[in-house]
């Protein structure tokens, strides 16, 4: 052990790439920093690179899939190795960098207090966001989760994105929810049906994750 790189009754620590310490992390600001000082990727090599590195941080980023899925369709094999770089792409390498200057801090769960769930589906991808409320009513973020749908579900209704949204989100949270009292918030009122409706169909095999806690 080398005492020159220990430290030692610190509140925060930087580990991996993150500062950790306090109930919360966060990103470590110079790594970040190195990601927002990237050019553009001229070729897949160089796009895969930098996909890489962002997805590393994705856990900070609200609805990371959506916003790098015009990079994502670039490193298909159809594309060519020099990328035929678009005003999508583009945009959606700047929103990315934009995103790692804003990155926000996120807590550790309280398994004692509630949890609220936002969650929303698009035409190409679904993305959620857990978070509890501190003692003076200050709301903590605590994950996010964004996933891009396949070309089957993109073709779904827009009750059956959003109920398979709410879904997936319980079943990523599920260690830190299961057992606790669950606020889901969403734009889409028909929703109310997984709560109040008998689970039937394609959603008979996740129900667990419906009852498992107190869901409102």
């Amino acid at each position: 052990v080398s005492l020159e790189k220990c430290a030692f009754g610190q509140n925060q620590v930087k580990f991996l790439g993150h500062i950790v310490g306090s109930c919360q992390h966060s990103p470590d600001p110079e790594k970040a920093e190195v990601l927002r000082n990237l050019s553009g990727p001229s070729t897949k090599k160089e796009l895969r690179s930098f996909l890489g590195l962002a997805s590393y941080y994705r856990d900070y980023i609200p609805n990371f899939s959506e916003i790098v899925l015009p990079l994502t369709d670039l490193t298909k094999r159809k594309v060519s190795n020099i990328l035929p770089w678009s005003i999508e792409a583009g945009e959606a390498f700047v929103k990315i960098k934009d995103e790692l200057i804003k990155m926000p801090t996120l807590h550790t769960p309280d398994i004692s207090r509630p949890f609220w769930l936002y969650t929303d589906a698009s035409a190409t991808a679904i993305g959620a966001c857990l978070t509890q409320h501190d003692d003076v009513g200050k709301e903590l973020p605590i994950a996010f989760f964004c996933k891009k749908l396949t070309p089957t579900q993109m073709k779904w209704l827009t009750i059956k994105r959003e109920a398979f949204c709410v879904l997936e989100a319980l079943k990523k949270f599920y260690t830190w929810i299961f057992g606790g009292k669950i606020r889901v918030v969403s734009d889409h009122n028909p929703l109310t049906y997984l709560t109040n409706s008998a689970p039937h169909g394609a959603w008979n095999y996740r129900d667990g994750h419906l009852h498992c806690s107190d869901i409102t």
